[in-house]
C-alpha cells in the first residue's frame, strides 16, 4: 500500500505529499524501491532533488550515470532558488539531528561555503556527536575549497569531530593534510634488493618511537588500544591516510610486488592493514589498490 502510494505521489507531481513521505523514509533509514528509481531521477523539482538524495541508495547512485540528465546525483543541486534556501533554512534551525544532517548535505552540493556558513554559525551550540555526523556530510560533495574549515575543524576539543576532520582531509590528494601524512610515512618505509643469487625486493618498515602533538592533531591517538604496540598503531594509521598508489610511484613497482616484498617484516601486519584500510577509503577514486 505504501509503494502504491508512493508511486502515486511520484507520478503525479504531488509535491507535499511527496515530500513528506520522503522525510518519513529518510528518517526511518529506508531507501527507495529499485522499480521507482528512473521515475524519481527524472524529477526536476529542486526541493524534492534534495530529498531524494538520502534514499536513492546505492542502486539509484549507479544508475544516475546512465543518462546526461540524472547527472544532478552525482553534481548535487546545482541551483538552489531563494524559496528553496528558505525552506531548507526553516528545517535547519528547528529540525532534529537527521533533518539538518539532510539539509547540510543538500545544501553543500549545492553551495559550499553557505553549508560551511551555516555549520559554523552553531558549531559552538551544537553537541560534539553532532558536530561530528553534522561535518560528516561534506563527505559526498567534498571540495579542495572546504580543506581551510576542515584544518580548523582539528582544533576541536572532541576527538570524534577532529577525527571526522582527519578522514574527510585525507581524501583531499592535494591537502595540506596529505602532505604531512607522507612526509611523516615516507622516512618509515625502505625498499632494497637482497640476495647474492636470487635477488629480490624487501620492503622495511621502521615507525617512530614517539610522535608528538602534531601526530595526534591530524588524528592519530598517541596511546594505542589495549593490546596494541604503539609503534605498530601508528604505523597503521599513519599508512590508512595516504592513497596506496603513492607507494606505487614512489617505489615504481607494482602493489601485488610490494605487498609480497613486506610479507617478512617485523611490521608487516601493521602495513598491509594500513594499506588495506586505504585501499578501501580511496577506492573512489579509483586509485591504485
Amino acid at each position: 500500500r505504501l509503494a502504491g502510494l508512493l508511486q502515486n505521489a511520484l507520478a503525479t507531481s504531488a509535491k507535499e505529499l511527496l515530500s513528506d513521505f520522503l522525510q518519513q523514509m529518510r528518517g526511518c533509514e529506508l531507501t527507495l524501491p529499485y522499480e521507482f528509481l528512473p521515475q524519481a531521477l527524472d524529477t526536476t523539482d529542486a526541493e524534492i532533488r534534495g530529498l531524494l538524495l538520502p534514499v536513492l541508495g546505492e542502486r539509484g547512485r549507479w544508475l544516475s550515470q546512465f543518462r546526461s540528465e540524472w547527472s544532478w546525483v552525482v553534481q548535487g543541486i546545482g541551483v538552489l532558488s531563494g524559496a528553496d534556501r528558505e525552506a531548507l533554512k526553516q528545517v535547519w534551525d528547528v529540525g532534529n539531528i537527521r533533518d539538518r544532517c539532510g539539509v547540510l548535505g543538500t545544501l553543500h552540493r549545492a553551495d559550499p561555503a553557505q553549508a560551511r556558513e551555516w555549520l559554523a554559525a552553531t558549531w559552538s551550540t551544537d553537541s560534539a556527536e553532532h558536530r561530528g555526523k553534522l561535518l560528516q556530510t561534506f563527505a559526498a560533495s567534498l571540495a579542495a575549497d572546504d580543506e581551510d574549515f576542515l584544518e580548523e575543524r582539528l582544533d576541536d576539543r572532541s576527538s570524534v569531530v577532529r577525527q571526522v576532520a582527519a578522514n574527510l582531509l585525507a581524501q583531499l590528494p592535494q591537502s595540506a593534510f596529505v602532505r604531512r601524512m607522507i612526509e611523516r610515512a615516507e622516512p618509515m618505509l625502505a625498499l632494497e634488493t637482497v640476495g647474492r643469487f636470487r635477488k629480490k625486493i624487501q620492503l622495511t618498515c621502521n615507525p617512530p618511537e614517539t610522535i608528538d602533538k602534531a601526530w595526534e592533531r591530524d588524528g592519530i591517538p598517541a596511546k594505542p588500544p589495549s593490546g596494541r604496540g604503539k609503534r605498530a598503531f601508528w604505523a597503521e594509521s599513519l599508512l590508512a591516510t595516504i592513497p596506496p598508489s603513492h607507494w606505487s610511484d614512489k617505489f615504481a613497482t607494482q602493489p601485488a610486488a610490494l605487498i609480497e616484498a613486506v610479507r617478512e617484516d617485523t611490521f608487516a601486519e601493521a602495513v598491509l592493514v594500513g594499506w588495506t584500510e586505504a585501499a578501501g577509503k580511496f577506492a573512489d577514486a579509483r586509485r591504485e589498490p
